[in-house]
């Protein structure tokens, strides 16, 4: 049976990766603020309900008039939204803007200081969503991938959109190093993920979209805490605007896009494939690199999952790719190298799908 080599094998993880340890997923998230905003007895959010409501109709009406008569607004939406007016005088497209609208107006406050105030309670529950008290309890199923980044014998590169520290922990916790791009100064260092430079860790931690515990010092440089305190979390909150020009971001993109087109097997736990630019990046690889397999795991209400992930990737080789309706948990409880092996590879790296 073959062996793994360096890279062989990459994992992707999204919110539905996280979800059964209790961190809530994007639908989870808005409901969660429209139940706070519409709490009469909650001063704090009250005051947003009209706001609120305001954005989410307007998301409404702009999903219907593309033909997207089931869509929900999600809380990247409702973010996107609130930081590009935000913006303001400083949006590429407002000196075409001949008027804000009146209603909006009236919900904004002055110079927009109610979106303001509103994007900063999200921002501040978001730790509430995220920050586990008990990493073992909640998230010990993490130790799955744990346990296979000892066993294939080579570092692990995982990609994440998630901003928890689910995995971060259970390595701790499990005796598993764990480089994610920060040297003992706490300073964010591109150099780190070049393995000529350290000693191989078991795992090499690519965090797509930041972290909860990253934040930038009055510099603009990039730096972790240990924990979130006061501080501002250094974000890519929203589906629509996610390339960033500064570190490490980009650098984080382009990393993806390179393993992508050199692995042989991405592992996909709990992706929804609703992010477009993420979407096209797995896509194009999927297109050129011909040894690429696709394994995706996931929970989907539809009747065929292979069909919603073919569509959503816009793929037509079904023969590299394999799906399987089920949560994070189980198959991360489950996980190891004889499983990988056993489901992908005969002989000399044939695939028997």
């Amino acid at each position: 049976m073959a062996e793994f080599k360096q890279d062989d094998i990459l994992l992707f993880l999204a919110a539905g990766a996280s979800a059964d340890a209790g961190i809530p997923v994007s639908a989870a998230m808005i409901r969660d603020i429209e139940n706070r905003v519409n709490d009469a007895t909650n001063n704090q959010w009250n005051r947003f309900r009209d706001l609120y409501y305001y954005f989410k109709g307007a998301l409404l009406y702009s999903a219907t008039i593309k033909g997207r008569t089931e869509y929900s607004p999600n809380i990247e939406d409702l973010m996107n939204a609130i930081r590009e007016l935000e913006k303001k005088e400083e949006h590429t497209i407002y000196p075409f803007i001949g008027a804000w609208n009146i209603k909006l107006m009236e919900l904004s406050g002055d110079n927009f200081s109610n979106l303001r105030e509103f994007d900063q309670a999200i921002m501040g529950v978001l730790k509430e969503w995220i920050c586990l008290g008990d990493f073992d309890n909640n998230a010990g199923y993490y130790r799955g991938i744990v346990e296979l980044s000892k066993e294939i014998g080579t570092s692990l590169r995982i990609f994440t959109l998630n901003y928890d520290r689910c995995l971060e922990e259970l390595c701790a916790k499990n005796g598993a190093t764990c480089e994610r791009g920060f040297d003992s100064e706490k300073m964010w260092s591109s150099e780190r993920f070049d393995n000529e430079n350290l000693d191989d860790p078991n795992i090499y931690l690519y965090k797509l979209h930041g972290s909860i515990d990253w934040y930038r010092d009055p510099n603009d440089m990039l730096k972790c805490h240990d924990s979130p305190g006061t501080r501002v979390p250094d974000l890519i909150f929203g589906t629509n605007y996610k390339l960033q020009y500064n570190d490490p971001y980009l650098f984080l993109m382009h990393e993806l896009r390179r393993w992508l087109l050199n692995t042989k097997l991405l592992v996909i736990i709990g992706y929804g494939f609703q992010d477009e630019h993420i979407n096209k990046i797995i896509s194009n690889a999927f297109g050129s690199n011909r040894n690429l397999k696709l394994y995706v795991i996931g929970l989907y209400s539809g009747d065929d999952y292979e069909d919603y992930v073919k569509r959503l990737l816009g793929i037509d080789d079904g023969s590299r790719l394999k799906v399987e309706n089920r949560t994070a948990k189980d198959f991360m409880d489950n996980l190891n190298v004889d499983l990988i092996k056993d489901q992908f590879f005969t002989g000399d790296d044939e695939t028997p799908f």
